[in-house]
């Protein structure tokens, strides 16, 4: 018997002021619903996508995990977090990227595919 699918959905599931679920070891409100919504795959997808630490560490920060799935996942990997979050958990993905992990491709892609016009620049880190 599986387990009950669980989709993290609009309308403030978790609290929209939490604090940033990129941040590694996170274990705030939103990124434990966002892990619970994210299902079983969760660990195997994070060893595939997050693959210069261990799943463990990676899914204390899921976000991190689905901000890597959107862009460098193949299109059928794309479909597991497609399928367990609503489009707002993904465009909040994109808003707290932090700069280094989209791509030019990837961030125009998800922001037009989202509906987010016009698309803003990538994130850049500032230069010391």
């Amino acid at each position: 018997m599986q387990p009950p699918q669980h989709k993290l959905g609009a309308g403030g599931v978790v609290p929209e002021d939490s604090a940033p679920a990129m941040r590694p070891g996170s274990t705030d409100t939103r990124s434990l619903a966002l892990l619970k919504a994210l299902g079983g795959r969760a660990e195997a997808m994070a060893a595939k996508y997050v693959w210069w630490q261990g799943p463990r560490r990676t899914l204390s920060s899921p976000s991190l995990l689905v901000a890597q799935v959107m862009t460098l996942g193949t299109l059928e990997d794309v479909q597991w977090p497609l399928g367990r979050v609503c489009e707002d958990v993904l465009q909040r993905t994109l808003r707290e990227a932090p700069a280094g992990i989209f791509n030019d491709r990837s961030w125009c892609f998800w922001h037009l595919r989202l509906g987010i016009r016009p698309t803003p620049p990538l994130p850049e880190r500032p230069l010391p």
